[in-house]
């Protein structure tokens, strides 16, 4: 190759160099004046905020947690939010009280043993989360 073939192929591939890096970094400017800038200041208008802290949704009074019964029911008692669904579990019964009242009257059968019954409220209202207890019956037939 020719001395002068050599320089021009430098200069050009260091021309299309400069050229490349010139293109991309105009690119890029004309893309940040683009984009919409972050603003850091919020622009909301303030909402009053109900508390529904002290709703409480459920409380049970009876059965108490681990009580030994002689019968093979027992009455669930207690409170619960208003119109409330409320599903009481266990392994051989399932109830479900739709619309609930404030004060909750079951009556819930139970097997030989150990019965764990979940109790489980979920409040119409759905700002207020929902609450589950777990209670421990046993039912031990006198004989």
């Amino acid at each position: 190759m020719k001395k002068e073939t050599l320089i021009a192929i430098v200069l050009g591939v260091g021309l299309g160099i400069v050229v490349a890096v010139f293109l991309v970094i105009k690119n890029r400017q004309a893309q940040i004046q683009k984009s919409k800038p972050i603003t850091t200041t919020l622009a909301a208008s303030p909402t009053a905020v109900t508390s529904n802290s002290n709703v409480e949704v459920l409380t049970l009074l009876e059965p108490q947690d681990g009580i030994i019964v002689k019968t093979n029911k027992t009455i669930i008692k207690g409170t619960v939010a208003k119109d409330s669904l409320v599903i009481i579990e266990s392994p051989i019964k399932n109830i479900i009280v739709k619309n609930a009242p404030e004060k909750l009257d079951v009556e819930f059968p139970l097997a030989l043993g150990e019965n764990i019954i979940h109790i489980t409220v979920y409040p119409k209202d759905p700002k207020i989360a929902s609450k589950e207890k777990v209670l421990k019956v046993f039912y031990l037939d006198e004989q």
